[in-house]
């Protein structure tokens, strides 16, 4: 079932996705859409250099499949130190967030739906403050996630996987869909 792409099933299918996908599809998939995030901002090369180190680590362990674990940590705070300097609220803010839950899918692939959010809230606020929030190209970029996603996984075209259809959250307009308005999933410590 192919959404429209102002459609919050988009957000609601690339998690399901998530929950079918192995780690290292998770990384790659994760990598792709933080290096799309960072370009919307910076050329190749003119990155934040802690984003750039923290894509090269990412990269290197894509193409080895060895984690750096010497310099692991050093790349996720700096990834996260770099997020912090930057402007709140501005989609290369969003961008930099992306690129540190990026780093945190190594050991993490829980991580992955906040790439996906930051994702989005970077193509969202490509101009803010100046403008307002496109919603359409946050919902674009859901749908370029989930494809690409399905891509990976061997989906030919889009298809749901296996498992309940799930609805949008109600009392939330599909026209004003963001990925600020989708609740959380409970903790399972709460």
């Amino acid at each position: 079932m192919a959404h429209a792409p102002d459609h919050p099933g988009a957000w609601a299918d690339v998690e399901r996705l998530l929950t079918v996908a192995d780690h290292r599809t998770v990384v790659r998939w994760s990598w792709e859409v933080a290096s799309r995030a960072v370009a919307r901002f910076a050329p190749p090369g003119q990155e934040d250099p802690r984003l750039a180190r923290a894509l090269t680590h990412v990269r290197a362990f894509l193409d080895t499949g060895v984690l750096d674990e010497v310099s692991h940590q050093s790349v996720v705070v700096g990834a996260h130190n770099a997020a912090r300097a930057l402007p709140d609220r501005t989609g290369v803010r969003a961008s930099a967030r992306a690129v540190g839950a990026m780093v945190a899918t190594l050991r993490t692939p829980e991580h992955a739906p906040g790439v996906a959010m930051y994702g989005a809230m970077a193509a969202r606020d490509v101009a803010a403050p100046l403008q307002p929030p496109d919603v359409a190209a946050a919902a674009a970029e859901r749908v370029v996630q989930r494809d690409r996603l399905a891509e990976l996984l061997g989906y030919p075209a889009w298809e749901p996987p296996p498992g309940p259809d799930p609805t949008p959250d109600e009392g939330v307009d599909d026209a004003t869909w963001s990925p600020q308005t989708a609740r959380a999933p409970e903790s399972p410590t709460r």
